[in-house]
């Protein structure tokens, strides 16, 4: 006896959710439920059965060839698959080894108007009785937030048909080379900052001034910044996995959003830094072991406050939907990081999408800030350079700090404009920016590697 699996349970049909949210991806548009019109009172299957060898019609009698098995609450078709489907096109029947064929299927090629014959195993498809909408005669309704979505507000009449499991996604070349490079590139600047952290540990010297102290601060939160990518980029290029708008998926975000604004601010101490050393505009009397405090208070406490504000406006109620609001975070949407609704809306500018305004805008000030401060610091140096020819080794060794800040700034200058570069043309431009940008990714690696 062959079991033929039923996409609902025994009794129950296809209808439209009255509670779907198209903004929410996890919202579902059908869901199997009972019959509540006076037509659909009775669910009953037609199901005609082929010969698997010689492709007869058999005269197979319910209860006795085969059985229908319901699913509660519907059938699912696994992790291995990538939900179902149902078929919008082409002719079906349910052959004798269980298995069903599809004939006049079109083939996966857009340009291609040639069809096939697929076959799908027991556990590849199931039978439902619905009032789905005809895939082929689409109906549009635009929506205020400039994006199409089908209009449901007749509903269909029922039909019997079949849903099928959909596969995973293949990894376009593109997907599968940034799915390898991105998290070796991260893991090899890794090893080279871990390195450079141990030397600054054990080095005394290094470690006992201001400036190494800073440094060091500098290179912790770069570490977790790296780490998190890396097991981001790990994690999100297994299609099987869908991590979005989970706890982990949440934190990794925010941790990443945390560490990123930790780094940029440990650098504008540097500057600040810097700048108070070589100008004495701001005369502060404090130890060194006090002005580290208050840096660390600074460039570690500020990022929490700053990811706070970001949860707030997250979380905050609006009068609109999300998706119809541009400048929501979104944290763990889209991605695990900020959103990224610009895929879905065509035209969106690089300065309306998240990651610039709760992201890179700071660094845009960080860097003008920095470059600001640095210019006066070169400006004071030049109008006094005699008397820092002979001012001792105080002078000596703020000079060496100086020319460190200037190379660290100088390779992380070019990184943070050429990653701003990058993800502004990734927003404008998709698609057609990918040499563009790993050209970009392959430089800031070979820049933080030689720095480090």
């Amino acid at each position: 006896m062959k079991c033929i699996n039923l996409c609902c349970p025994h009794g129950e049909v296809f209808l439209q959710n009255p509670n779907w949210d198209y903004t929410d991806y996890t919202s579902q548009a059908f869901i199997c439920t009972t019959a509540e019109r006076m037509e659909d009172a009775k669910v009953n299957f037609t199901t005609q059965i082929r010969d698997s060898e010689s492709d007869a019609m058999l005269e197979w009698e319910e209860a006795r060839h085969y059985v229908l098995v319901g699913h509660t609450p519907s059938f699912d078709c696994g992790a291995e698959y990538n939900g179902q489907a149902v078929f919008d096109h082409g002719k079906f029947h349910v052959m004798s080894n269980g298995s069903l064929r599809g004939s006049e299927l079109y083939v996966d090629d857009p340009m291609s108007n040639a069809t096939e014959i697929r076959f799908y195993k027991p556990e590849e498809y199931c039978l439902v009785i619905g009032a789905l909408p005809d895939y082929s005669d689409y109906s549009y309704t635009e929506s205020t937030d400039g994006l199409d979505y089908l209009d449901y507000s007749s509903p269909a009449p029922l039909r019997q048909t079949f849903m099928y499991c959909l596969e995973h996604e293949k990894l376009t070349w593109e997907q599968s080379f940034n799915a390898v490079f991105h998290p070796t590139a991260l893991s090899i600047s890794n090893v080279f900052l871990i390195l450079t952290l141990i030397i600054y540990i054990i080095d005394e010297h290094l470690r006992e001034s201001l400036m190494g102290k800073l440094t060091i601060g500098f290179i912790v939160n770069l570490i977790c910044v790296f780490i998190v990518l890396t097991d981001n980029f790990i994690k999100d290029s297994d299609p099987r996995s869908d991590r979005r708008e989970t706890i982990p998926c949440l934190l990794s975000g925010y941790f990443i959003l945390y560490f990123f604004h930790a780094y940029f601010l440990w650098i504008n101490s540097m500057a600040i830094h810097i700048w108070m050393s070589f100008t004495n505009i701001i005369s502060v009397t404090a130890s060194d072991s006090k002005k580290f405090m208050i840096a660390m208070i600074y460039s570690q406490g500020l990022p929490v406050l700053l990811c706070i504000l970001t949860a707030i406006i997250d979380n905050a109620p609006t009068a609109k939907t999300k998706a119809e609001n541009p400048y929501y975070p979104e944290i763990g949407v889209y991605s695990c990081y900020l959103g990224s609704r610009y895929k879905l809306v065509e035209g969106t500018s690089y300065f309306q999408t998240p990651i610039f305004i709760y992201q890179q805008s700071l660094l845009l000030v960080t860097i003008v800030i920095n470059i600001s401060l640095m210019a006066h610091v070169c400006w004071c140096f030049y109008k006094a350079r005699e008397s820092y020819s002979f001012s001792g080794s105080i002078a000596l060794e703020t000079q060496r700090h100086l020319a460190t800040f200037v190379k660290i700034s100088f390779v992380l200058g070019f990184t943070w404009i050429s990653e701003i570069v990058s993800t502004a043309l990734h927003v404008e431009h998709p698609g057609d920016t990918f040499l563009a940008r790993n050209f970009l990714d392959i430089v800031n690696l070979f820049l933080v590697s030689d720095i480090m």
